[in-house]
């Protein structure tokens, strides 16, 4: 079979930091396919292609005629048909992300014509309030959804809980400063968890993201506890604050959505 062409390229690319990354894709003479907000598409590059940023060595040296691929959450909304958006931190021993970090603008790579995922808001009643969780470039799913989905006058509120080791981890931390300030129903939460690391003096809340639920901030900010009954929570990022975070929640009698059986906890594991 013959590997994958390279069929888009990069419009733009931002670092934010050593380590991370925004990068704009628009494939080569093809439409952006149709996505919800949430999906994900795969992105990939020849074994052949360079390492690069403070990447390790290739653990195993790849075919350099094989196509390294990996999925990553669209950051950017369906309503922009320019190009999709990706939020990418680098793994230094990782198989591809050495490689994406070489990339510079009008370079190539490969983006699948298909999108997928099931991490989507389709059956959230309009009527229920949303809170987003997410550790490092977790955030990226929700960018797509708060860009979509959030309104100046809506009656359902949102909350975006994002957690990082410092603040120069904080994606997208302008874009939701500016929603919050638009929007009266979205309340943004950024947390660190290495304050004593950070280059900037830190004014915010300090410790892992979950600490935005156990001292009550959120439910301080909303004015009334979030419930079963009222909220649903969608989380993304790392596997062990997902699994805290989802105990909290069953104690207060949320559930895990499941295909036989609806709940109010929705999980997008990153690793």
């Amino acid at each position: 079979m013959a590997p994958p062409e390279l069929n888009a390229t990069i419009s733009e690319r931002i670092d934010l930091g050593p380590e991370l990354m925004l990068i704009r894709v628009v494939p080569n003479g093809w439409e952006i396919p149709q996505f919800k907000p949430g999906q994900f598409a795969i992105l990939g590059l020849p074994g052949s292609a360079a390492r690069g940023g403070y990447s390790m060595p290739d653990v195993k040296h790849p075919d350099p005629n094989k196509f390294i691929q990996r999925a990553y959450s669209i950051a950017s909304t369906p309503l922009n048909k320019n190009y999709l958006e990706f939020y990418i931190t680098l793994v230094r021993d990782g198989a591809l992300t050495p490689r994406l970090w070489c990339l510079r603008m009008a370079d190539r790579l490969y983006l699948s014509a298909k999108i997928s995922g099931h991490f989507v808001m389709d059956d959230i009643p309009e009527d229920q309030n949303v809170v987003f969780i997410a550790t490092g470039t977790g955030i990226a799913p929700f960018t797509s959804m708060v860009q979509t989905f959030l309104k100046p006058n809506m009656k359902r509120r949102f909350a975006l809980l994002h957690g990082v080791r410092q603040s120069q981890d904080l994606g997208y931390r302008s874009d939701m400063l500016a929603f919050e300030r638009i929007c009266p129903n979205f309340n943004y939460f950024p947390i660190i968890s290495r304050e004593r690391d950070d280059p900037v003096p830190w004014k915010g809340p300090i410790g892992r993201v979950q600490h935005i639920l156990t001292e009550g901030l959120l439910e301080k900010a909303w004015g009334f506890k979030p419930s079963p009954a009222n909220t649903h929570f969608f989380m993304c990022g790392n596997p062990k604050m997902i699994l805290e975070v989802t105990d909290l929640l069953k104690n207060d009698g949320f559930t895990e959505d499941k295909k036989e059986a609806p709940g109010q906890i929705h999980i997008e594991k990153y690793w």
